[in-house]
């Protein structure tokens, strides 16, 4: 799995939506519901905008999401996390040698 740099949440009556920024791909946000990816978006805009329309391609959220608060602007998501490093492990048998 590829790490993500941020995350956004959401939670919902449905469910926890969540927009994930990939790092290795400029301009990649992933739309998730749960542990479901549902659609992936050039900008988080358009992500939040899926959403709050409901065009996200998740049937039960599209019809219902008239009747339901949604957050209409990224700044109403909760930023959960940022990181920018991957962590690889690297294994030297010098590295490990003590003197």
């Amino acid at each position: 799995m590829l790490p993500y740099s941020s995350i956004w949440r959401y939670p919902s009556t449905t469910g926890a939506f969540s927009i994930r920024e990939l790092p290795e791909y400029p301009a990649r946000f992933e739309l998730w519901l749960e542990d479901e990816r549902l659609r992936v978006f050039s900008n988080t805009d358009a992500a939040v905008r899926a959403v709050f329309m409901g065009n996200t391609g998740f049937t039960q959220w599209d019809r219902r999401v008239a009747g339901e608060w949604k957050p209409s602007s990224l700044s109403q998501w909760t930023l959960e996390s940022t990181t920018n490093k991957r962590v690889e492990e690297r294994e030297d048998p010098e590295e490990n040698q003590t003197g």
